[in-house]
């Protein structure tokens, strides 16, 4: 079955690497495949996560999300997955992954937002051929790969040189049919 956490304003005794931070929230679990074993947290306020873990030898689903403009950031997470659906979405925020190694294995990352950044330093995105899908929150914004542009989700020079081979497959933007 499922399980649910109902979090309400700031997961303020949250701990991360042995230390209270407050607004950071760790989540996990075992659980079956898919959405039997499924990670899903929406919050209308910024949300740090800690920790992200799933269990090894069965793919699940997780999704993190905020509303509202609010940013979602992996603070250099310690993250265990095997092969799962990973989506981070930011809505019109930012979706910041700060880790120096956040590595989907064979699963698939999608990240949306208005805004992405990958903090972590060159290679620090990995996949042993999985998907990467990078969108913006809305059809009808552009997408600029590169560069710095008003008004478009860039995905500068700093967020490429973090992809390290090794996926199977990269999109950029969305998919109109």
């Amino acid at each position: 079955g499922r399980a649910g956490w109902d979090v309400g304003g700031a997961c303020g005794g949250a701990s991360v690497g042995g230390k209270n931070v407050a607004g950071a929230l760790a989540g996990s679990t075992d659980g079956g495949a898919g959405a039997a074993g499924e990670i899903q947290i929406t919050s209308a306020e910024a949300l740090t996560v800690g920790t992200l873990a799933t269990g090894v030898g069965v793919a699940q689903t997780v999704s993190l999300g905020t509303t509202g403009g609010a940013n979602l950031t992996l603070s250099n997470t310690t993250e265990t997955l095997s092969g799962d659906t990973v989506t981070l979405n930011g809505s019109t925020g930012t979706v910041t992954i700060a880790n120096t190694t956040f590595d989907v294995g064979a699963g698939s990352l999608t990240v949306e937002a208005d805004e992405i950044d990958f903090a972590g330093g060159a290679n620090s995105i990995q996949s042993a051929g999985g998907t990467l899908t990078l969108q913006p929150s809305a059809a009808g914004v552009s997408v600029s790969v590169g560069a710095t542009v008003t008004g478009t989700l860039d995905i500068g020079t700093t967020d490429i040189a973090a992809l390290q081979d090794g996926f199977a497959s990269i999109i950029i933007g969305r998919y109109r049919h």
